[in-house]
């Protein structure tokens, strides 16, 4: 039985590496994004599931695109409370004030990305269970959705650094929505990723040990002067760090 539940200890760190690049067919680049952070979070149980406070340092987002490009300075954020249910469903209960919609909108997909699904039974190893995750935001002048329809199968035992940990292989697909307005008119860049990874799941502590992600996805941008087409590539990492 996989569960989110209080680790002992009630705390973590971990890691997050980040890339996203979206071209035109021709090769031509429309958007890149490099992100890397230490998350450190603490974990209580509430009525209503896994209380989850969390901190971003030493946040960098590295980005390019056409309305602006540039690297940010190390930022530490505030703390996001989450609530979280045993199968890993997340709400957000407070955000603290982050500098613009872009970092905004990058950590709530970072965090969404921090809990996959759990099944809802005990499960051996080749048990597969499905399941589907949506969100959407505004964050500003940005408006955002975002909906992944993921497979997950139990592996059955990894051993890393001398400790045994569960494997869980993740395959699916995302599909994404984002949307602004503009003294010239309205910007919404759609997108449909196929998305294929793992997890690590730490039975002893009774939370994910670590999780790689990779897609590459098909979309559409939308412009006040026409739309044109583009494909793209996603990664993302996170390990714990104790």
């Amino acid at each position: 039985s996989l569960k989110y539940t209080v680790p002992e200890p009630p705390a973590a760190s971990y890691q997050i590496s980040q890339t996203s690049s979206s071209t035109t067919p021709d090769g031509t680049v429309v958007s890149s994004m490099e992100t890397s952070a230490t998350l450190s979070a603490t974990f209580e149980e509430g009525p209503s599931g896994l209380i989850v406070t969390i901190s971003l340092e030493g946040l960098v987002m590295e980005h390019s695109g056409p309305t602006r490009s540039g690297t940010t300075e190390p930022l530490e954020t505030g703390e996001f409370v989450l609530v979280v249910d045993s199968r890993g469903s997340v709400d957000f209960v407070s955000t603290p004030n982050l500098p613009d919609s872009m970092t905004a909108w990058t950590i709530s997909t970072m965090l969404h990305g921090m809990f996959p699904r759990l099944p809802e039974d005990a499960v051996r190893p080749g048990d597969t269970w499905v399941d589907t995750t949506s969100w959407e935001r505004e964050f500003g002048w940005l408006e955002v959705a975002s909906t992944s329809a993921y497979t997950y199968t139990l592996v059955g035992d990894a051993v890393v650094d001398g400790r045994t940990l569960t494997e869980i292989r993740i395959s699916g697909v995302t599909k994404a929505r984002a949307a602004t307005d503009t003294a010239m008119g309205s910007i919404v860049e759609t997108s449909e990723s196929s998305d294929t990874g793992f997890l690590l799941w730490d039975s002893q502590r009774n939370m994910i040990h670590s999780i790689a992600m990779e897609g590459n996805s098909t979309g559409t941008v939308s412009l006040p002067m026409g739309d044109f087409s583009t494909v793209g590539s996603q990664t993302s990492l996170y390990w714990t760090k104790n």
